[in-house]
């Protein structure tokens, strides 16, 4: 009777043991489910330009606003759209030319992944390529303008503050590469950029 009893209680255990497996798999099928999920991220810009490259030699550090957009979802990783626009005073006339400002607008895709570290802070780090915009201008005069292509690269460090939102600090490397025709000894000069980006902002999610 004892091993009857030790039967059907290995039994019955296994049936719920059963039951329970769909469950687990549809959760981590569903978890992996391309699925709309907002994430907006706004944040203000600070830029430093490096290299032999007009803004790194004439420009003075810019700053200015961004905002990010990621709407698809798989599992951890987002991707969306983002917008930049950065402004910069010349600095040396002489090797620019003869206006006052640099209006450099950015427009950009992007793939990130969320890798939770604690339930609190999580690191983002993403990739995105896109389209430049610049504007020379003195104040409302129009010196010229053209455009080229980037790819951006570095991470995003999130801590959460409530339920949908986060505030981030990041830090990215841009390269830039416009269409610019020029003398071949002044394409280097002026048909790239190279810079570092720090951002700091809010996440609503």
């Amino acid at each position: 009777m004892k091993k009857l009893f030790l039967i059907i209680t290995f039994v019955c255990n296994l049936q719920t043991f059963g039951q329970e497996i769909p469950a687990i798999k549809q959760t981590a099928q569903q978890k992996n489910e391309f699925k709309i999920s907002a994430v907006w991220r706004l944040y203000p810009i600070a830029s430093f330009h490096f290299g032999d490259n007009a803004f790194a030699k004439a420009h003075k550090n810019g700053g200015g606003l961004g905002t990010s957009l990621a709407l698809l979802n798989y599992g951890n990783f987002r991707a969306g759209l983002g917008y930049e626009f950065t402004s910069y005073s010349v600095s040396d006339v002489s090797k620019v030319g003869n206006f006052n400002h640099s209006n450099a607008q950015s427009f950009n895709y992007f793939i990130s992944y969320d890798l939770e570290l604690t339930e609190r802070l999580t690191f983002v780090p993403n990739i995105g390529y896109g389209n430049d915009y610049v504007n020379q201008k003195t104040r409302s005069q129009h010196f010229g303008h053209y455009s080229g292509n980037h790819l951006k690269i570095g991470l995003n460090t999130d801590w959460q503050l409530g339920t949908s939102l986060a505030a981030f600090v990041g830090i990215h490397y841009i390269n830039s590469q416009y269409d610019i025709k020029t003398n071949a000894a002044f394409e280097d000069y002026l048909q790239q950029s190279n810079q570092m980006q720090l951002t700091f902002g809010l996440k609503i999610y």
